[in-house]
């Protein structure tokens, strides 16, 4: 038996419980090690914070600990030491969807060699028991699915502390009904099994999931495929298009232009010995049958539209197809104001609720630009804001109710809203930072109270979020909540 050996570590205490990683042997000072944010904004919680690799010597010999022991030969145990030794001296960023304690472990893996998921080290059992909040176990099995992983920092009890105190449990309301008749244009294509197959569906909604799988302008749709990928008829057709010649379009004529500098090259005509001009020669051949549009995250556009559309769909079911709808236009149009890239200013949407060429068509543009991760953050904030705007009262639920259908699908699997439930969500925390943020500069630090960030919205949360909202308005609450999330 190999004296080199990988120790991967399971806690299950705080609210989402954490991976650690060891390699010990010959020569090599043991050492535990794990991922966590790293000092900067811990707001951030769903975009980039710096990363940090901490000593977890003393956190594994906690109680309820599981470890799995690897078998290493020398030359694997040295990759996984100089892999964790790099990863100390130039952590990178943490990003809590798809950059945290679970990719280090796996990085770990990794750089051993053919040493499968991390999933797969532990039973589900283990996995899914992590965590009080939601289950670093679960981001595990769904390694390539980042969005059920919520890590915080706190030195002692996980990556978050605290435990929901300070509101009394709203009383339970009527679940609201949507009430929408908004249907789509069915496509060819049946749907996927875990989306059609719901009992409760309804049909505007499977339609709605259906025409998502068609386009209907395919001259846009080949506009977003690198030029490299366009075949001889797909250049043909940009090319007779009326966005070709329209001066205002004038990226559509530079990428026929990058078309055939790719292919014939930039070189000068060649010429016979009267002069007269030779018929160009391929330098690369173009593709024979057109392929599917990849985003620049390199992923297929229409697996990131179907993905960002069952999430859609999830709030339809509970609100109503155009109240869903009218959640994605108000998304977009955040996306298109708070968008810092120096992308190119789009038109604003109309928020009618209609999932019309317009709305359709800047939803896929923006998963090919952006991708699909990031277009759901801003549909989830746009949802946010459509139900808060949409109306006052008890015919929109209570604040709980409006944060729990708008941005709960972004950390775990579909559920519904339980109004007695006093668990502390990762959306309760951010929207109660964001009250306590906006309170303490519209009133000033000594007049206002803040919250208790137990991350549960009860009475007291809502009552504060009334109160600073007044004189914020929609506009003001809305940028201070999506850079508190991180989206932007």
């Amino acid at each position: 038996m190999s004296d080199y050996k990988m120790t991967v570590y399971a806690d299950p205490k705080g609210p989402t419980g954490h991976f650690s990683v060891s390699v010990s042997g010959p020569g090599l000072e043991k050492k535990v090690s794990g991922k966590y944010p790293g000092q900067g904004d811990a707001k951030l919680l769903l975009g980039n914070n710096p990363g940090e690799i901490r000593d977890d010597g003393e956190r594994v010999k906690g109680e309820g600990v599981v470890e799995k022991k690897i078998s290493l030969t020398a030359e694997q145990a040295a990759n996984v030491r100089d892999f964790m030794n790099n990863a100390k001296t130039s952590p990178g960023n943490y990003q809590l969807l798809d950059d945290n304690c679970v990719d280090f472990v796996q990085g770990a893996l990794d750089n051993a060699g053919n040493m499968g998921k991390l999933a797969d080290k532990f039973d589900k059992a283990e996995l899914l028991n992590m965590g009080s909040i939601t289950s670093a176990g679960s981001n595990a099995i769904a390694k390539t699915d980042r969005n059920e992983l919520i890590d915080y920092q706190n030195p002692i009890d996980g990556e978050l502390g605290g435990t929901p105190a300070g509101d009394v449990p709203d009383q339970p309301q009527k679940p609201v009904q949507g009430d929408d008749e908004v249907k789509g244009s069915s496509g060819a294509d049946s749907l996927v099994a875990d989306e059609s197959a719901k009992p409760d569906r309804r049909p505007e909604v499977e339609s709605f999931l259906e025409d998502l799988k068609t386009s209907d302008n395919p001259l846009a749709d080949i506009l977003l495929k690198s030029t490299r990928d366009w075949t001889e008829d797909e250049v043909g057709q940009v090319h007779r298009s009326d966005a070709y010649a329209d001066p205002l379009q004038s990226d559509v004529a530079g990428k026929v232009r990058q078309w055939f500098e790719d292919h014939y090259g930039t070189d000068p005509v060649n010429t016979d010995e009267t002069g007269r001009m030779l018929d160009p020669v391929f330098t690369t051949v173009p593709r024979k049958e057109p392929v599917a549009a990849k985003g620049k995250d390199g992923q297929p556009v229409l697996d990131g539209v179907l993905g960002a559309g069952a999430k859609i769909a999830g709030l339809a079911d509970k609100r109503g197809l155009s109240t869903a709808i009218r959640g994605v236009q108000s998304g977009l149009n955040l996306l298109g104001q708070y968008q810092a890239d120096g992308r190119k200013k789009t038109g604003s949407l109309k928020t009618d609720g209609l999932f019309g060429p317009k709305t359709k068509q800047s939803f896929r543009n923006n998963v090919a630009e952006l991708g699909a991760p990031r277009v759901e953050n801003a549909l989830a904030l746009g949802s946010f804001q459509n139900l808060l705007d949409n109306k006052r009262g008890p015919a929109r639920g209570t604040l709980g109710e409006v944060a729990h259908d708008s941005f709960s699908g972004l950390f775990q699997n579909d559920s519904p809203y339980k109004p007695a439930d006093k668990s502390p969500t990762a959306w309760g925390l951010v929207v109660q930072d964001t009250i306590n943020d906006v309170g303490a500069k519209t009133f000033g630090k000594g007049a206002f109270k803040p919250l208790k960030n137990d991350g549960w919205i009860g009475p007291k949360t809502a009552g504060a979020f009334d109160k600073v909202f007044k004189p914020t308005g929609m506009g003001g609450f809305m940028k201070s909540l999506s850079n508190n999330f991180g989206f932007f």
